[in-house]
């Protein structure tokens, strides 16, 4: 059994970059949605957008906890680093689009979140990047992989694993 892949209840403490005001591509005044993250950081965001991305489930089946400025905020049980880096897949390229991959725990929650709200475009760009976001760390990818089923994945780290002594990892 893959008991790496359980969950564990401890929790990291967050810091965020820029503390609990979002980036500036989801501060947007066009938005017509905000998005507030399990720690309270509020994202405002563009329902096409969200549709386009398969987001349905996810805007129907999480809680509304009221307005602002007239825009319904729903509260999202996912970090604030978590969803601005599962937002910025979202968009299209050149608006707000990740400078770095996010590290494993985070890359890990946003595939629990895309597959618990039925993301499957969100966790085909997942599953297609997880090779760059992990470059050179065979075993995360493998790791990863293993947990969600992605079969070509685990086997291609599995290669560059066996190839590439322990120590070096």
């Amino acid at each position: 059994p893959a008991s790496f892949c359980q969950s564990t209840n401890a929790t990291p403490s967050l810091h965020l970059a820029y503390g609990n005001e979002p980036p500036a591509a989801f501060a947007r005044e066009d938005a017509d949605i905000i998005l507030q993250s399990s720690n309270d950081v509020a994202f405002r965001a563009h329902k096409i957008i969200l549709t386009m991305n398969c987001a349905d489930d996810l805007l129907s089946n999480v809680l509304n906890i009221g307005e602002v400025d007239g825009l319904p905020i729903l509260q999202v049980d996912i970090s604030a680093f978590a969803l601005e880096y599962l937002l910025q897949l979202c968009y299209p390229a050149g608006v707000s689009s990740p400078s770095t991959y996010p590290g494993s725990r985070t890359y890990d929650e946003v595939v629990r979140f895309a597959t618990k709200h039925n993301m499957d475009i969100i966790l085909r760009l997942l599953r297609r990047d997880l090779k760059y976001a992990f470059e050179g760390n065979h075993l995360t990818r493998y790791l990863i992989s293993t947990c969600y089923g992605w079969h070509p994945e685990a086997q291609d780290a599995a290669r560059r694993l066996a190839d590439n002594p322990l120590h070096n990892i």
